[in-house]
């Protein structure tokens, strides 16, 4: 392993010497500031050729015999910053190992933490951000919008003077509550519902809870209509919830089946919709079940995502029914996940908005409105409720 130490006005110019001197490979283990005649300059130290991928705890910290030997509580707080500390720079030495740029600084016009580390002239204030950015992080926040929202919150004017992660939480609690407020809520209410999605996202049962909702809340004559004839007893599952709900059902098999059943509900207020689930990668099948439904003219269309698919998957998926020119997103299965952070990304990438959310097979309790406050206690402290 080669290890160097360098001593450089900013770290944008030290990844130019590092990279240069020890190659693309090189990953950084520490900064610090220093004063070097009275000039402030900060100290890296990096390397390369880790042959067994891993790194001694003693290269990731300062902590000395001297520093634990303060009054407890000052220890206890010292620890905290160096946990804090070793979990951050753990993360750093991952990402610069896999390529990744957003913590290295400005890449391709993108924010990287490194640049709101830069900005800051206090190192304990440095090291309070790099907690911030390691939490977003381990909500499942992508590192990108991680930097980002950590880019945004430097530059508000109500920064706490705390170096206490607890006392910045409230402000980066309504930073990216704001941020959510439009991806939230129902952008197009239509009388006719269809609901369309993957196989096993759920959209049977969260048809069958909103069925309810307008049923029994909201005191409106609703009525069902399924063209689910793929799925085995698929018809059976939602005829047993209008049964329970006493609401009428109408099988469409056909285009012609649809009209027929649009026909016989001129009387209704609602009319919710249940197709099947498709395989989205195939075109043609998606492109088929769009000719289905073509006599429903202008309706409100629901993708409907389960939250336990992978953010990757939940993307691709997202633009493959693209086609459909959906209005919302429901996310379904939330109690079945431990980390929300996928939320925040899906929704700045695709720029859609999400109506409701389930967190169980309950019906009608398990499902909930999507406001901006529910999302950000998903996204930040994991909260269902």
């Amino acid at each position: 392993m080669q290890i160097k130490r360098y001593e450089l006005a900013t770290l944008k110019e030290a990844h130019t010497v590092i990279k240069r001197d020890l190659g693309a490979d090189a990953i950084i283990l520490s900064t610090k500031d220093i004063m070097r005649r009275g000039q402030k300059l900060l100290e890296v130290v990096a390397a390369r050729d880790f042959t067994d991928g891993t790194v001694s705890a003693s290269r990731l910290t300062n902590i000395t015999a001297d520093s634990l030997s303060c009054p407890t509580q000052e220890k206890s707080e010292l620890l905290f910053q160096e946990i804090a500390n070793i979990k951050s720079q753990l993360y750093a030495l991952f990402e610069l190992a896999a390529g990744n740029h957003y913590l290295a600084g400005s890449w391709g016009g993108e924010y990287g933490i490194a640049d709101v580390l830069n900005a800051r002239e206090d190192q304990e204030k440095k090291s309070l951000w790099m907690g911030i950015y390691s939490n977003l992080l381990q909500s499942g926040i992508s590192h990108r919008q991680a930097a980002q929202i950590c880019a945004i919150f430097s530059k508000t004017k109500t920064e706490s003077k705390s170096r206490d992660l607890r006392d910045l939480k409230p402000q980066l609690e309504e930073i990216v509550e704001d941020d959510l407020k439009k991806f939230c809520g129902i952008t197009i209410n239509k009388r006719i519902k269809v609901f369309i999605g993957p196989t096993g996202a759920g959209k049977t049962t969260t048809l069958a809870k909103l069925a309810a909702h307008y049923a029994w809340d909201k005191k409106l004559k609703v009525g069902l209509i399924t063209t689910d004839m793929y799925r085995i007893a698929a018809a059976e599952q939602l005829r047993i919830y209008a049964n329970i709900l006493d609401l009428p059902l109408e099988i469409a098999r056909k285009q012609n089946d649809l009209a027929g059943s649009l026909n016989r509900f001129t009387n209704r207020d609602v009319i919710l919709v249940d197709t099947p689930g498709r395989n989205c990668r195939d075109e043609s099948c998606i492109s088929s079940l769009k000719a289905l439904l073509s006599p429903l003219g202008e309706a409100e269309v629901n993708l409907v995502l389960s939250a336990t698919c992978s953010n990757e998957n939940l993307l691709d998926t997202a633009a493959r029914y693209d086609i459909m020119s959906y209005n919302n997103v429901i996310f379904t299965k939330l109690d079945e996940c431990s980390r929300f952070g996928f939320l925040y990304d899906f929704l700045q990438k695709t720029r859609k908005a999400v109506s409701y959310l389930t967190n169980g097979q309950n019906v009608p309790q398990d499902i909930m409105v999507a406001t901006a406050s529910r999302l950000t206690r998903l996204i930040l402290d994991a909260r269902l409720n």
